[in-house]
This record gives structure tokens, C-alpha cells and sequence, in this order.
């Protein structure tokens, strides 16, 4: 059936440009092109990406390819039956998925060696997971703290996380009244003590010369080029850190989420606090 604009593949138009395309097409600069010309494929998201192959063939885990994944606990491939990523619980092992023999591992680095541990358990240094639960950060083998979170001291005593007197203290000294670092947006004086260098909060660094001009923000904030403040990212607090001359555009996401390709922030899965995209995840919740 003719359409007003004349253009193959239209099925309808705007004045003389086409403005939608019959399915199995995209609309790309006015023109309808063929949406999936991977072969194989019966459905393309977006033309070159496949969603769906034919012929019980699998898609590639970039999309690319329709081709056979016969590899067992395999999530997808990117050559003919060689993994590229495992289900959840084995481990990717010369293009096979392993089931990873330490406990309470999520995937395994190697046989020995676990990346991902389940929980609250957290990989040691020996590769074996263990619980390691708040304040601890990281711990040791004796399952004693290594590190410690925030408002905690990061450097623990004895195996146990204390927390600096000053508020404001990032890292103290061993007596936990001299503070050695302050938090952002904060200077260290002669008495050890942490003092706002800023006056705004939001300010995380100024200009020493005249501290109402802002140079730096804390997260999810951006320096104003006009009033030299600090205006919140559009995408906050998901979006930590954006462009100073578009803060619709995020160039750093919060934990819990991912950065696309067209510079928002993803939600990561459910079970996972920390990921880079949908499907790859670095640290269970």
C-alpha cells in the first residue's frame, strides 16, 4: 500500500518524511532499513542487536551472533559452544562453567580461589570465604577486622573497628582523639581537629583566596560555571558525579548501580550491590 511520503517500508509519514516503519524495519534518518540483518535472528532491538534466534540456535552475549551454546550452567556464548559468561554458583573455566568447590562462593577466580562470596560472607586473603560482618569492611583469616566502614576508622585496633572522637575525622590516631585525615570538605588544624574550610556543605574544596567560590562538590552535586555553587546532579542520588554543562549527563553512578551507553544510571539486579551492567555483577547484597 502507497504511503504519502513514497519512502519503501513506511507506514506512515510526517509531511514527506517517513516517520514510522512496517515491522521488521527501523526508521533511521528518514529511511527504513532492514532492523535485523543478523542471520538467524527472528527479532533485533535495535538494528545489529539480536534478541531472538531461529532454529534453536542461542544470541551471542553481545548480540551480534545467532549460534550454539550447548555448554552446560553456560548463560550465553560468543563462539559456537565456548562460554562467555556462567550461571550464578559456577565458574568460567577454558569456555566451561565449573561448579565452584569453596563454600559459600558465589564465582570462583579459580578452583581454589573464590571472587564473589555469598552474603556477608567476603573473600580472605587466601581466597576462602568467610563471615565478615559490620563494622568490618575486609577481614582477616581469623576472621577479625582488616579494615573497617565508614563512620569507623578504616584502620582498625587489634582487630577491632573504633570510630575517631571528631566527627568529622576520616583517620585517627591509635588514642582516637588526634585525627591524621579529614572527611571532604574539611581542614586539618595544628590541634589535630577537622574545621569546614567551606562555607556551604555542599562544597567539598573552594578557592582559598575567597572560599565562597566553590571548586569542587561533594557527591551528587556539580559547580555551577555561573555562580561558582553547587547545583545537584539531575539524576541524584543515583548519579554521583555529572557534566558541569549538563547535568542530565552522569559520568559516575552511585553503588547499587550501572552506567549505560547514553550516560544514565541503571538499577543493578536484585541480589547485587554492585554491578557494571545487567549481567555482570561484583558483589552480592
Amino acid at each position: 500500500m502507497p504511503n504519502p511520503c513514497n519512502q519503501p517500508n513506511c507506514q506512515g509519514c510526517n509531511g514527506e518524511v517517513c516517520s514510522a516503519c512496517i515491522l521488521g524495519y527501523f526508521l533511521a534518518n528518514g529511511n527504513c532499513i532492514l532492523s535485523c540483518p543478523v542471520e538467524f535472528c527472528s527479532f533485533c532491538s535495535t538494528p545489529g542487536i539480536c534478541r531472538s534466534c531461529l532454529n534453536n540456535l542461542t544470541v551471542s552475549t553481545s548480540g551480534a551472533y545467532c549460534l550454539n551454546c550447548n555448554v552446560s550452567n553456560c548463560k550465553s556464548c560468543e563462539v559456537n559452544n565456548i562460554c562467555k559468561i556462567c550461571n550464578n554458583g559456577f565458574t568460567l573455566t577454558n569456555g566451561l562453567c565449573v561448579s565452584c568447590p569453596i563454600p559459600n562462593c558465589f564465582a570462583c577466580a579459580s578452583s581454589t580461589t573464590c571472587s564473589v562470596c555469598y552474603g556477608l560472607y567476603k573473600p580472605n586473603a587466601t581466597g576462602q570465604c568467610m563471615l565478615c560482618v559490620a563494622p568490618c569492611l575486609t577481614c582477616n583469616s581469623d576472621a577479625s577486622c582488616a579494615t573497617c566502614l565508614r563512620p569507623f576508622n578504616p584502620k582498625p585496633f587489634n582487630g577491632t573497628c573504633l570510630s575517631c572522637q571528631d566527627p568529622y575525622c576520616s583517620t585517627c590516631q591509635s588514642n582516637l582523639i588526634t585525627c591524621s585525615l579529614c572527611m571532604s570538605g574539611y581542614t586539618l588544624n595544628s590541634n589535630g581537629k577537622c574545621s569546614s574550610a567551606c562555607p556551604s556543605a555542599l562544597c567539598s574544596s573552594c578557592n582559598p583566596n575567597n572560599t565562597k567560590i566553590c571548586t569542587m562538590c561533594i557527591q551528587g552535586y556539580y559547580v555551577n560555571l555561573t555562580s561558582n555553587t553547587c547545583f545537584q546532579c539531575n539524576a541524584a542520588p543515583a548519579c554521583i558525579q555529572c557534566l558541569q554543562t549538563n547535568p542530565s549527563i552522569c559520568l559516575l553512578c552511585n553503588s547499587g548501580f550501572y552506567i549505560t551507553s547514553d550516560n544514565t544510571c541503571v538499577s543493578c539486579p536484585s541480589y547485587c550491590s554492585q554491578c557494571t551492567s545487567a549481567t555482570n555483577c561484583l558483589a552480592l547484597n
